[in-house]
């Protein structure tokens, strides 16, 4: 038999002599060996994970347009990147979310498909924080992209399924005086009456039944709830508690009815200290927006002015909420968080309501303003503006009466103390010799002559003194007792060519140009400082200012500041109008304490001189403010003001303290238009000293 190794061999012999001539045939080509190959490795897809990482970063930030651009075409396909936001959007604001924090947890990655596990850390402002375990799937295409569905939200939100927020209602802190005795703003027990359609047997009869209890048209009431889901409580009026136990029967025997608590805010007190107190109003789109999270929603009331708007975060409380995910039938899936409300605290305000009640009563029909400041602790015992208003106009009012008080051409919203602007005439001379006596070269008798006109910015220029005759030949120091306009426009000269920044910032020191942001008050105008570096402001403006005319304006409480400063000797401190917060029996009590704004730039035996002008003021025969004073059995520092505002009158001026050798308190009258400081201010201010020391008249 022929093997295969043999026959192998007898070929290679038989192709060999087949050649014609063997010898000179060339060399047969060398073998090549084949080595088998590996199938190829595809290339390796990049990792979802930094993805996966922006896509819930955005989540984070609020980044929605950016978390569309991560879910793949196909996710993009079942919905627009308007719709996307939109339910990001809404779930955020109803939920009142304040943060949410993401952590990816693990990753399941299989060619061009992932897996990513994550955890969601949600604070939110009514159900607090809660925590959620999630999953979504990634695809590659062209880099990893998410399989967005709403379940990557909240595993729980199958088609049709929403988040919604069950708020828990709380009462508001109420407003006090400093004894804690009498009440500025309350609550009334009121209540809410709604309709939940799902219940509805006999819509008619309801109807009718409702109509007159309400106060409202058969159709209205209908029309609150007719786009509604039948589950829904619908809010239809709310009436006082009162009215509601009157009805009660009927109430009960309507199957759709559901009666809840609420309540509404009332001022007891409602004439008096009311641009203090402030108020509560509806929320607007504005204020939501900016508040939405936080809890705020489109029913939502919150403070408006005064106290009410300043102390809000204390006085609203936290309202508490559940969060759920419910079914189109209304059904809860799940509840994602949960949290109880807390009642807020209320505030307790520096206000001696006796003394309150006293400046309102004098200043009576007057516009204007009056302040009393306690020097040893800046307490605001006493802030009046005339005109003023009923506060209850703006809570319980018609639409018809409040738009009356909004057209009212007097402003009695206008707080007058605290946001009207105005020159204050030659109260702004302590500035002005404060930076004299520092800065100016001047000393307390250095010499002047008045002669009742003064050119020193120029023939051209004229500038007539108060005193038509002329003060003579007068010290730096009779100047202010005096109120010489020419001294002070000497020395308002000399100021701006030494430096022009010397009397306006001597001005910010004494807290002018500054709101005094004095716990309590909201709402404070800054008030005007000319700065001639930045500003067009000449020479002459500045010799102006000097005298507290020109584009210098002040506010009543900034200039009963500066006297508080003078007497407490040169601490600026800030006003406050609360003494403490707290909540039910004293718990969460926060107390408000004095604090310090800055020292002034004048040295202790400058301040003496300028206490003891401000004391020959009120005492001595050439003092302008002296007639206001004969007889008075309390010595009084202060300084008068008239300050020119045509077309009108001028505004009239005085602000002093008192005892001037042992300072108690510090007071401000201004009437707008008023005329001569010394004649209609000072009088009114010599009453408030005695009111408050108790002096027989």
């Amino acid at each position: 038999m022929l093997t295969r190794t043999t026959f192998l061999l007898v070929c290679c012999l038989c192709l060999i002599g087949c050649t014609d001539n063997p010898l000179s045939a060339p060399s047969p080509a060398p073998l090549v060996t084949l080595i088998p190959t590996e199938p190829a490795t595809p290339t390796p897809l990049p990792s979802p994970e930094q993805a996966a990482r922006d896509f819930l970063g955005a989540w984070e930030k609020g980044q929605y347009e950016q978390m569309y651009a991560l879910i793949s075409n196909a996710s993009k396909a079942s919905i627009t990147q308007e719709a996307f936001v939109k339910r990001y959007r809404d779930i955020a604001s109803e939920g009142a979310f304040t943060s949410i924090k993401t952590q990816i947890k693990d990753m399941d990655v299989a060619l061009s498909r992932a897996v990513v596990s994550f955890s969601v850390t949600i604070d939110s402002a009514l159900a607090g924080s809660f925590v959620r375990l999630n999953k979504m799937d990634m695809t590659y295409e062209r880099g990893w992209r998410i399989e967005w569905k709403p379940t990557v939200i909240f595993a729980e939100l199958a088609p049709g399924n929403v988040v919604s927020m069950f708020t828990h209602g709380n009462s508001r802190g109420e407003i006090f005086d400093r004894t804690g005795q009498i009440k500025l703003a309350g609550n009334e027990p009121m209540k809410v009456v709604g309709i939940v359609p799902k219940d509805i047997d006999d819509e008619p009869k309801m109807l009718s039944a409702l109509a007159p209890i309400l106060e409202m048209d058969a159709k209205a009431i209908k029309d609150k709830y007719a786009q509604a889901k039948p589950e829904w409580f619908v809010p239809i009026k709310t009436i006082t508690a009162e009215r509601a136990k009157q009805f009660d029967d009927k109430f009960k025997a309507l199957p759709a009815v559901n009666l809840r608590d609420s309540e509404r805010r009332v001022y007891p007190v409602s004439t008096t200290a009311e641009h203090l107190v402030g108020y509560v109003g509806a929320i607007n789109a504005d204020e939501l927006l900016k508040l939405g999270s936080q809890g705020y929603s489109p029913d939502d009331t919150l403070g408006k002015a005064g106290v009410e708007k300043w102390g809000e975060k204390y006085l609203r409380g936290d309202l508490g909420g559940t969060l759920v995910i419910l079914q189109p039938d209304g059904q809860i899936v799940t509840t994602l968080s949960a949290k109880g409300p807390q009642s807020g605290r209320s505030v307790y305000t520096t206000l001696d309501m006796d003394m309150q009640k006293f400046l309102e009563q004098e200043l009576g029909n007057k516009p204007g303003a009056a302040v009393v400041l306690d020097v040893r602790t800046d307490e605001i015992l006493a802030l009046a503006s005339n005109p003023g208003y009923d506060l209850n106009t703006l809570t319980l009012g018609t639409s018809s009466q409040i738009q009356a008080l909004l057209n009212d051409q007097r402003h009695p919203l206008l707080n007058r103390a605290t946001q009207g602007l105005y020159p204050s005439g030659s109260v702004f001379k302590i500035v002005t010799i404060s930076a004299g006596l520092e800065k100016g070269g001047f000393a307390p008798d250095s010499k002047f002559h008045c002669s009742g006109i003064w050119t020193g910015l120029g023939p051209q220029y004229a500038k007539r003194d108060w005193l038509a005759t002329g003060h003579g030949d007068i010290t730096l120091y009779s100047g202010l007792v005096q109120s010489c306009d020419i001294v002070f426009y000497s020395v308002g000269l000399e100021l701006d060519k030494k430096d022009r920044t010397l009397l306006p910032t001597f001005a910010r020191a004494y807290g002018f140009g500054a709101p005094t942001l004095a716990p309590g008050l909201s709402d404070e105008a800054a008030g005007n400082v000319p700065d001639p570096i930045k500003a067009n402001v000449f020479v002459g403006d500045m010799v102006n200012v000097a005298i507290g005319q020109g584009d210098f304006l002040a506010t009543p409480l900034q200039v009963v500041n500066m006297l508080a400063t003078v007497a407490n000797g040169g601490t600026l401190n800030r006003p406050r109008l609360v003494a403490k917060i707290s909540g039910a029996n004293d718990e969460r009590r926060q107390d408000v304490q004095t604090e310090v704004i800055g020292k002034l730039p004048v040295s202790a035996a400058n301040l003496k001189t300028i206490q003891a002008a401000l004391k020959a003021v009120t005492t001595t025969g050439p003092g302008t403010a002296a007639g206001a004073f004969v007889g008075s059995k309390i010595q009084v520092a202060g300084k008068t003001g008239t300050a020119e505002s045509p077309p009108g009158e001028p505004h009239a001026w005085f602000a002093a303290y008192a005892p001037a050798d042992n300072p108690k308190i510090a007071v401000v009258v201004m009437i707008e238009h008023g005329g001569e400081g010394s004649q209609a201010a000072a009088p009114i201010a010599r009453k408030i000293f005695e009111h408050y020391f108790a002096v027989p008249r």
